[in-house]
C-alpha cells in the first residue's frame, strides 16, 4: 500500500465546482446520519433507555466493519461518480421508511434506519474521499480536506442542532398541525419528513462532481474481490502495519478519534439533560463542539500531509485536558433563566467544548489527507476502506463500552474521556512514532512531562527549532549545547525530550527541590564539582562518566553541557574540561549533535545583569508576572535554538583542540545582552 506512483502526476486542479459538488454531497449524507441519530438519542435520553443509545451507536459501526473490504474494492473497481449515484437513491428510500418508524416511535424501525444508513455510508465515504485525490493535486489534498470537513462539520452540527429544534416543535400560529393534534408526534413528524426533503435536494450536488475512469479499470492483474470481508480487513491491517508502520498509525490515531468522539457525543446529551437543559439547548452545545472542528480543521488545512508528525501529540493531549475540563461544568452555578442572564455553567461548557473541537479538528485534517496521498492508485478505495473498518470498530468498541460508562455520573465520563485519550497520546500514539523507522529527529514526539514544560515555555518564550529535523542519526547521539541561562535546558530538554536523552548535569545546579524533582522525572546524571578545574580524579565523577559511557554503549542519548556551568560573561568559555574528548576516546564514532541557543543573555535567569541568578526564586517570581499579564499576555522572549549535526567535528583532537572548537561554534552568533519587559504596556 506503499505510496510508489504519486497520485498527482497527470493530474489538474479539479477547480470549485468539484470542491461545491464534493463538499455539498458529503455534507447533506453527514446531515442526513446526524439528524436521525441525534433524533433517535435524544428521544432515548427523554424516555431514560440508554440502552437504545448504546446499541444505536454500535449498530452505525456495524456496517463499516463487516463491509468496509467490499466497499473499498467496489470504489477502486467502478467509477466512484456511479458508487456516489446508488447510495444517494438507497440513502432516499431508507429515510422514507424513517419518517414512519419515527412516528409510530417503533424503536426496532429507528435501529433499522440506523444500520442500513451506516452500510450506505460504508459505501459512500471511501467513493466520496477517494475522488479528491484523483481530481485534485497532492499538494492541494490538505486545503480540499479542510473544506470538505468544514462543510461536513457544519453539516453534523445543523443535523444535531436541528434535531433538537424539531423535536421541540408544536403546531400553533402559522405552523399548521397537519393532522398530527399530538405535539410529541408532530415533533417526530417533522424531523421526520425534514431529513427526507434534505436528502432529496442534496442529491442534486451528484451534478457538480467529476467522473474519472475506475483505478485498476486498466491495471494487468487486478486486486481480487474480498470475499472474507472483515477477515480480509485485519489481514490487511495486519499487512499494513507490517509494510507500512506510518500509514497504520494514521489510521489507528483516526479510528481512536472518531471511538471517543462517538461516546462523547451522547455524554454532552446526558451531561446536559443532567443538567436541566431542552432538546434545543442540548444539540446546541453538541453543535459547539462540531463549530470547533470547522475552526479547527480551516486552521490546519494549509499544512502538509505530513504534519500529523508534529500535531498529533499536541491536539490529542489539549483534547484530553479540554474533556477533563468540561467535567467541573456541574460545579459552576447554574442560572434559572438558561440563555438570558449570567449562566456560568453555560459560559464554561460553550467556551471548552468547541476548543475541544478546535483540537479536535487540528488533529483530524492531517490525518485523512495522509491517508489520501500515501497509498498508490490502486489502493486508494483499499485504504479508505481499511480506515472505515478501523474507525467503526473503534467506535463499536467505544460504544460497548459506554454501556458501563454510562451508568456513572456524566461528569464522570468527562474525566474517563480525558484521561484515557493522554493514554493514548503518551503511551500508544508516542510508542508508535518511536517505531517508525524513517522518522526524522523533529517527529518524534515529547514525553508527558516535558509537553507541560514545553507549554508553560510559551508563555513568556517565543521558541524556534530549526535544523533538527535535518540530523540523521545511526546509533546512540551525544547533545552538547552552550549554557547561556539556568533556564535553557529546560528549552532544550523539552525540544528533543521524546528521544529520552541522559542529562549531565553539575549537581551545584541540583540544589533545591525543582532540581531534585527534575533528577528523577528526566534521568538526570549528577556530576561532582571538582575541587580544580578539569579534574575527573574523584570516584565520583568517574562513576558520573561511566555512567555516561555506559548509556551511550546502550543505545542511549545524552545530553552534555561541556562548559558545565552557565555563562559568566556573553561568551561561552570551556576552558579545560576534558569530557568531550574522554567520551571520543571511549565511543569514537558516537554521533555528535551540536546544540546553540540564542537570546536568552539578558533573560533574569542569567547572568548578564551581574546578579546570582537563581532558578527556584526566578519561576517563582516569573508566575507572579505571568499572572500580573493575564498569563496569556506576557510579552514574548524570541529563542533560536539550532541544531548541528558538524562534519568537521575534530574527534581525534586533543581536549585543548576539541574545546575551542566547540567555543568557535557557540560565540559564532553573539549578540548584546537582549532585554525583553515582563509587562505587555512596558516597550
Amino acid at each position: 500500500m506503499n505510496n510508489n506512483t504519486p497520485l498527482s502526476e497527470g493530474k489538474k486542479d479539479g477547480g470549485a465546482r468539484y470542491v461545491f459538488g464534493l463538499s455539498s454531497c458529503y455534507a447533506v449524507a453527514t446531515f442526513c446520519d446526524n439528524f436521525f441519530k441525534q433524533v433517535v438519542v435524544l428521544m432515548a435520553a427523554t424516555l431514560a433507555k440508554p440502552e437504545i443509545q448504546s446499541i444505536a451507536t454500535i449498530l452505525f459501526a456495524l456496517p463499516f466493519i463487516f463491509c468496509s473490504a467490499w466497499c473499498g474494492w467496489i470504489t477502486d473497481k467502478f467509477s466512484k461518480k456511479d458508487v456516489i449515484i446508488a447510495t444517494k437513491v438507497a440513502e432516499l428510500l431508507i429515510l422514507a421508511g424513517g419518517y414512519f418508524a419515527l412516528v409510530y416511535i417503533n424503536w426496532a424501525g429507528m435501529l433499522a434506519v440506523i444500520f442500513l444508513v451506516g452500510l450506505v455510508t460504508t459505501a459512500l465515504s471511501p467513493a466520496l474521499t477517494g475522488s479528491i485525490p484523483e481530481l485534485f493535486n497532492n499538494s492541494l489534498v490538505p486545503r480540499v480536506n479542510s473544506w470538505v470537513k468544514l462543510s461536513t462539520t457544519c453539516a453534523v452540527l445543523a443535523g444535531i442542532a436541528g434535531a433538537g429544534i424539531f423535536l421541540d416543535l408544536r403546531p400553533g400560529g402559522a405552523l399548521p398541525s397537519f393532522g398530527f393534534d399530538d405535539q410529541d408526534l408532530f415533533g417526530r413528524a417533522m424531523a421526520g419528513a425534514f431529513g427526507f426533503l434534505v436528502s432529496g435536494i442534496g442529491a442534486t450536488a451528484i451534478f457538480f462532481i467529476g467522473r474519472r475512469e475506475a483505478a485498476f479499470a486498466n491495471w494487468e492483474k487486478k486486486p481480487k474481490f474480498p470475499w472474507s470481508g472483515p477477515v480480509d480487513s485485519v489481514r490487511y491491517i495486519l499487512e499494513c502495519k507490517r509494510n507500512d508502520k506510518q500509514l497504520y498509525l494514521v489510521l489507528f490515531a483516526e479510528a481512536v478519534f472518531y471511538g471517543v468522539a462517538a461516546i462523547c457525543a451522547i455524554s454532552i446529551a446526558n451531561l446536559a439533560k443532567d443538567l436541566g437543559y431542552s432538546d434545543t439547548l442540548t444539540s446546541l452545545l453538541s453543535a459547539s463542539l462540531m463549530i470547533g472542528i470547522a475552526i479547527g480543521a480551516v486552521i490546519v488545512g494549509r499544512y502538509k500531509a505530513d504534519s500529523w508528525k508534529q500535531i498529533l501529540i499536541p491536539a490529542t493531549t489539549l483534547m484530553g485536558i479540554c474533556l477533563l475540563l468540561t467535567a467541573l461544568a456541574g460545579l459552576l452555578p447554574k442560572s434559572a433563566h438558561l440563555i438570558i442572564t449570567w449562566n456560568p455553567q453555560l459560559i464554561w461548557l460553550f467556551i471548552i467544548l468547541p476548543l475541544s473541537g478546535v483540537c479536535g479538528g487540528m488533529y483530524l485534517i492531517p490525518l485523512a489527507s495522509f491517508i489520501q496521498i500515501r497509498p498508490d492508485a490502486g489502493n486508494v478505495g483499499k485504504a479508505l476502506g481499511l480506515s472505515n473498518f478501523m474507525t467503526f470498530a473503534a467506535i463499536a468498541i467505544f460504544g460497548a463500552t459506554f454501556g458501563v460508562v454510562g451508568l456513572l455520573p456524566p461528569a464522570a465520563t468527562f474525566i474517563i474521556y480525558g484521561l484515557v485519550t493522554i493514554l493514548f497520546a503518551f503511551n500508544i500514539f508516542s510508542r508508535q512514532m518511536r517505531a517508525i523507522d524513517d522518522l526524522a529527529m523533529a517527529d518524534i514526539p515529547p514525553t508527558l512531562p516535558a509537553f507541560f514544560v514545553r507549554m508553560a515555555l510559551k508563555l513568556r518564550y517565543k521558541i524556534t527549532v530549526k535544523g533538527l529535523e535535518n540530523i540523521e542519526s545511526k546509533g546512540p547521539s551525544i547533545f552538547l549545547p552552550n549554557h547561556p541561562a539556568l533556564i535553557d535546558p529546560f528549552i532544550v530538554y523539552s525540544s528533543i525530550s521524546g528521544l529520552k536523552p541522559k542529562a549531565l548535569v553539575d549537581e551545584n545546579q541540583l540544589k533545591g527541590w525543582v532540581q531534585r524533582l527534575a533528577v528523577r522525572v528526566f534521568g538526570i546524571i549528577s556530576v561532582p564539582t571538582p575541587k580544580e578545574e578539569g579534574s575527573f580524579s574523584s570516584k565520583r565523577v568517574r562513576k558520573s562518566f561511566e555512567s555516561v559511557v555506559d548509556s551511550l554503549k546502550s543505545g542511549r542519548n545524552v545530553l552534555l553541557y561541556p562548559s558545565g556551568r552557565i555563562l559568566r560573561s556573553s561568551k561561552e568559555e570551556i576552558g579545560a574540561k576534558s569530557a568531550v574528548e574522554r567520551i571520543l576516546k571511549e565511543i569514537p564514532d558516537v554521533n555528535i549533535v551540536l546544540v546553540r541557543t540564542s537570546n536568552l543573555w539578558g533573560s533574569s535567569f542569567s547572568h548578564a545583569n551581574e546578579n546570582q541568578p537563581k532558578l527556584v526564586p526566578g519561576i517563582l517570581r516569573s508566575i507572579l508576572k505571568l499572572l500580573a499579564n493575564g498569563l496569556f499576555f506576557a510579552p514574548k522572549r524570541p529563542v533560536l535554538v539550532e541544531f548541528v549535526q558538524p562534519e568537521n567535528f575534530p574527534r581525534a583532537a586533543d581536549k585543548n583542540a576539541v574545546n575551542a572548537w566547540l567555543e568557535d561554534f557557540y560565540n559564532a552568533k553573539q549578540h548584546d545582552p537582549v532585554n525583553v519587559p515582563y509587562y505587555f504596556w512596558k516597550k
